[in-house]
Parts: structure tokens; C-alpha cells; sequence
């Protein structure tokens, strides 16, 4: 009986002995788990947190795309007032250049009228 005895107490210990080793290769693998779960969520966490940066830089740029094409229009806008006022100096200038031809035709035909008007004043003079 004493044999018996001491044998199933060497198996139970055994068995204990085995079970205490299984529940702390679980505790091992539970602790893993749950260093992996903590990597996985730190993880995580930096994702959102570059979405989130990268969302901010996009709110960023399409601001500063709108300000861009505003002042591309006011641009726009100035170039074509800067060219009707060219095209309106440049018509003044054809204006100016047309009433000085005018002038000077005039001045030659007065010229030439004054001329005549000597050669007839010259004209009563000799007779």
C-alpha cells in the first residue's frame, strides 16, 4: 500500500510538476499575445495619427491652392486691363500721329496757297 501510495503521489507530483510548467508556458504565451496586441494598437495609433497629420497637410494645400488661383485671376485681370490700356495709348498714338499728317498737310497746302497769293499780289504790283 505504502508502494502503491508513494507512487501515486510521485505520478500526482509529477502531473503537478507538469501542469505548473503548462500554466507558465501559457502565462509565456498569454504575455506574448499581449505584447503583440500592444505593438499592433501602437501601431494603429501612428497610422490614425499620420492620416490625421496628412489630412491637416491637405486642408493645408487646398487653402493655399485657393489663395494660388485668386491671385492667378487678379493677374489675369490686371494683364487684360495692362492691354486695353496699351491698345487704348496705342489708338491715342494713331490719333495723334493722323491730326499731325492733317497738320502737315495743312501747313504745306497754306504754304502753297500763300505762295500763290504772292505771285498774284506780286502781280498788281508790276502793272
Amino acid at each position: 500500500i505504502i508502494r502503491s501510495t508513494t507512487e501515486q503521489t510521485s505520478l500526482a507530483v509529477s502531473n503537478i510538476h507538469k501542469a505548473s510548467e503548462f500554466v507558465e508556458h501559457q502565462k509565456d504565451a498569454l504575455q506574448i499575445t499581449q505584447d503583440a496586441f500592444q505593438k499592433i494598437k501602437h501601431t494603429y495609433d501612428a497610422i490614425v495619427e499620420g492620416f490625421q497629420q496628412t489630412a491637416t497637410a491637405m486642408k493645408a494645400i487646398k487653402g493655399k491652392s485657393k489663395e494660388i488661383f485668386e491671385q492667378t485671376q487678379d493677374m489675369a485681370a490686371m494683364a487684360e486691363e495692362f492691354a486695353a490700356s496699351t491698345e487704348e495709348i496705342s489708338a491715342a498714338g494713331q490719333e495723334q500721329l493722323a491730326s499731325t499728317e492733317v497738320i502737315a498737310r495743312s501747313s504745306r497746302d497754306l504754304h502753297e496757297l500763300a505762295g500763290e497769293v504772292s505771285v498774284e499780289i506780286n502781280k498788281f504790283k508790276v502793272a
